[in-house]
């Protein structure tokens, strides 16, 4: 979802709906209330957040915890193109134990997502691969926080994060060596440390836009390939050059995807950082 932005004070702004994605689109969508108490089959739900990072979200949803299937995943999606894009814009979708409640956590160019069976998922964010599981003491109907290089649940709601988060950027905050005059802030010195991080911060984003904008060029091939590919003329004996010449290019692309990703993801990884720092500042 996007708003155009309101030119007269006051005047509300108008949402408009440049895609859709269906989560669970072979699910029913009509009398939902019919499935109560069958694990085998139903719709799905969301209870977690999505996150978004660059130009991918990532989201968690499956069957209802009480009534629905036993069936839930974590799924990674572009947030580009128009209309319904529940068939094109799924990267990857990473299984999970029966249900979930969790908001994805991401840090470090890793997932994080627990489930309903006790167990605490890492996944490649990238690739969609697992990293590591890890067995806990229950279920789990919260979130994963990722801090200080450790991931624990988080016991809190939307306004806890926030408030979380302000303590932690102040506690983290760079200490300056030079002293400090009780009576009065040294305010110019402030203003002149965020000028110069502001100034180290430009380059950064600008190669981070560049990484993105090549991915996004990237993704438009990758996606002109595999409306290619759909075409059953394609794979008549005829054209099997043309078969084995879109293959071989959508493999190379796929390569150049994973680097590119790889890099945009440190990159947007640094300048988090580097924005914390100047918040810090200011």
């Amino acid at each position: 979802m996007r708003s155009d932005l309101a030119i007269a004070e006051n005047e509300p702004s108008i949402l408009t709906n440049p895609w859709r994605f269906d989560f669970d689109p072979s699910g029913p969508k009509t009398n939902v209330g019919s499935f109560l108490n069958n694990r085998r089959e139903g719709p799905s739900n969301i209870y977690g957040m999505p996150v978004a990072l660059g130009d991918r979200m990532y989201v968690a949803g499956g069957g209802d915890w009480f009534w629905g299937k036993n069936e839930a995943s974590v799924r990674c999606i572009r947030t580009t193109g128009q209309g319904d894009v529940s068939a094109s814009n799924t990267l990857w979708s990473y299984p999970l134990g029966r249900h979930t409640m969790s908001t994805p956590a991401i840090a470090n160019g890793l997932v994080f997502c627990a489930d309903s069976m006790r167990t605490l998922h890492c996944i490649d964010a990238v690739t969609g691969k697992g990293v590591w599981t890890h067995e806990l003491d229950g279920e789990v109907w919260a979130s994963a926080l990722v801090a200080d290089g450790k991931v624990e649940e988080f016991d809190g709601d939307l306004d806890d994060y926030a408030r979380w988060l302000t303590d932690y950027r102040l506690r983290n905050a760079p200490v300056s060596n030079t002293p400090v005059n009780p009576d009065k802030t040294d305010k110019k010195a402030q203003r002149q440390a965020a000028a110069a991080l502001r100034q180290q911060l430009a380059p950064h984003k600008r190669e981070a836009d560049k990484l993105e904008a090549e991915l996004g060029k990237l993704h438009e091939k990758l996606a002109k390939i595999d409306t290619s590919l759909g075409d059953s003329d394609i794979y008549e004996p005829a054209r099997k050059n043309d078969l084995r010449d879109l293959l071989a290019e959508q493999a190379k692309l796929k390569v150049r995807e994973a680097e590119l990703e790889e890099a945009w993801m440190e990159a947007l990884e640094l300048l988090e950082s580097m924005q914390a720092e100047l918040e810090a500042l200011s």
